[in-house]
């Protein structure tokens, strides 16, 4: 089975805005669930914008598409930020 022929989840994310447009980095991210498709974990993000909490940073939605079986940080990151990466 090839790399794009394994299963795939899709994870929906909400972050708080800060007052520089930019998510803030303030450990309140929060995985809001995990989806079998992009369109499934849209409706989610539409379903759940207008709720408490999320209302109030109702851009604050990231869909992230990964592979099963695959390292999502494999080189590492430096112990003083939280790094970053190339999505999938």
């Amino acid at each position: 089975m090839t790399r794009l022929e394994r299963p795939g989840i899709v994870l929906l994310w909400h972050f708080r805005i800060g007052p520089d447009d930019d998510w803030d980095d303030d450990g309140t991210e929060r995985l809001v669930g995990l989806y079998s498709s992009e369109a499934a974990a849209q409706g989610a993000m539409i379903r759940l914008r207008g709720k408490p909490g999320f209302r109030d940073w109702p851009e604050g939605f990231a869909i992230v598409a990964c592979r099963l079986d695959d390292d999502l940080w494999p080189e590492g990151f430096d112990g003083e930020t939280h790094g970053s990466r190339t999505l999938p």
